[in-house]
């Protein structure tokens, strides 16, 4: 299947995926590729921190920046693999459990996490699925660490819902990083994310983490750079 992530009228990048292997670009990915396309990124290094299709990394590409990808999931670095060469940009991919590898090793000027926020035990191995009973795993772990592999004055891009809990989020940012700024702070609906099963939602409805409007289950999503 094939998707055109656009950010107004002249910059776009197009994705192909095989949901039986790599989660499809969301509205996720749509709001971060229009934050992006704001960004001066010529001649910055970025690290897309859980790349899925990547879909992030290869938009800060086409916009001049050098890129690594990395994902737990191989299927994710095969289509990062085939994305890049169809929007004729090149990236470096690297298959890949966090971003604790690169720690002494690489330094970036943007980490840019789309973290995955559905709930999951590691059982009986870590997989793509599995983000912890909060669904916090993998965004913790960047939030924590990514300072460790920014160069002086680096940027984190990333985003937390209302079920990962913000008031957490900002505790964890207010302690490893010397600033935030939120740049969209938005209420959006679960259409297109497959991820999340009906009983699931059902269950952050009744813990109040998102509600119902109509007949489809809202939360809200905060995005946000942090600074180093």
């Amino acid at each position: 299947m094939s998707i055109a992530i656009r950010a107004g009228d002249n910059f776009v990048v197009e994705i192909d995926f095989d949901r039986s292997e790599v989660y499809p670009p969301s509205h996720y990915a749509k709001n971060f590729v229009r934050i992006l396309s704001e960004q001066p990124l010529s001649g910055m290094t970025v690290l897309d921190a859980g790349c899925g299709t990547g879909v992030l990394g290869i938009a800060a590409a086409k916009l001049g920046a050098t890129v690594t990808c990395s994902d737990l999931n191989p299927g994710a670095i095969r289509w990062a693999e085939i994305n890049a060469e169809k929007n004729n940009v090149s990236i470096h991919c690297v298959q890949s459990e966090g971003i604790d590898e690169f720690v002494g090793r690489s330094k970036f000027d943007l980490v840019v996490c789309n973290a995955p926020s559905n709930p999951g035990t590691y059982n009986p191995v870590v997989t793509p699925r599995d983000n912890g009973p909060d669904g916090r795993q993998f965004l913790d772990s960047v939030l924590v660490n990514a300072p460790k592999i920014l160069h002086r004055n680096g940027r984190l891009l990333s985003c937390s819902n209302s079920e990962q809990d913000w008031n957490t989020t900002r505790d964890i940012l207010n302690t490893y990083w010397a600033s935030y700024r939120i740049v969209a702070d938005l209420d959006e609906d679960f259409s297109g994310l497959d991820q999340f099963s009906e009983d699931q939602l059902k269950a952050w409805v009744q813990q109040g983490h998102c509600w119902t409007e109509g007949d489809v289950t809202v939360h809200n999503v905060r995005y946000f750079f942090a600074y180093h």
